[in-house]
């Protein structure tokens, strides 16, 4: 009879590999779930934390809370100019009312370090900004795209076809919502090392403009 047992359960395993599959499955949906819900959460967070400007639309201070949550999910190779300095500068090319509001966030830290906006009025010398912000109408200049491969710079942009002209970071409106677009090849090139936990919450896409699986 114990044969008998033992020969029944060596034949018959695959229910319970198929539970214990689905179960595990089931588990790394729930944690991916959690992880994005909480980012979503932060950002919220963050975005109604910031003092009240009139002039700075609800959508903005989602992007404002996207730039500083990037910081904390982003590692910049060693030989970046900046990455031996103390605080992190953040570069905006774009209007003076939004980098203004952005000036609050030097009021804060991200993985022990101050965070420093820095002004660009036109993009010139780059080399010091670990991340810039290009805001609508404010174009990345032809060859800035390998500039900022090499200087280990994370370009990012509110502009619809940042990615496809060399751009590593979009941030898009799909259904009244701040969407990141990521291209994690081009951010690779520039050395630059990017959480997992932020690319559970983006869409990734090839410079081409196709969505990836992961």
């Amino acid at each position: 009879m114990a044969d008998r047992h033992d020969t029944a359960l060596f034949w018959h395993p695959s229910p319970w590999i198929s539970i214990h599959v689905v179960r595990n499955s089931l588990i790394m949906r729930s944690t991916r779930l959690i992880q994005q819900l909480s980012m979503l959460f932060c950002l919220i967070l963050a975005s109604n934390s910031f003092a009240d400007h009139s002039s700075i639309s609800r959508e903005q201070k989602i992007k404002a809370a996207y730039l500083y949550h990037l910081t904390k999910f982003i590692d910049w190779p060693s030989e970046h100019p900046n990455k031996q300095s103390q605080a992190i500068t953040i570069c905006i090319a774009g209007n003076t009312t939004f980098t203004h509001f952005m000036l609050q966030l030097e009021a804060r830290k991200a993985k022990g370090r101050p965070i420093h906006i820095e002004p660009l009025a036109t993009p010139g010398d780059t080399s010091q900004c670990q991340l810039i912000f290009f805001q609508e109408g404010h174009q990345m200049e032809k060859g800035k795209s390998q500039q900022f491969s090499q200087q280990g710079t994370l370009s990012i942009s509110e502009n619809s076809n940042f990615i496809k002209n060399g751009g590593m970071v979009g941030m898009v409106i799909i259904d009244n919502h701040v969407r990141l677009h990521i291209n994690p090849a081009t951010i690779k090139q520039a050395g630059i090392m990017v959480s997992a936990n932020l690319l559970e919450v983006a869409t990734i896409v090839s410079r081409q403009g196709a969505d990836l699986e992961i």
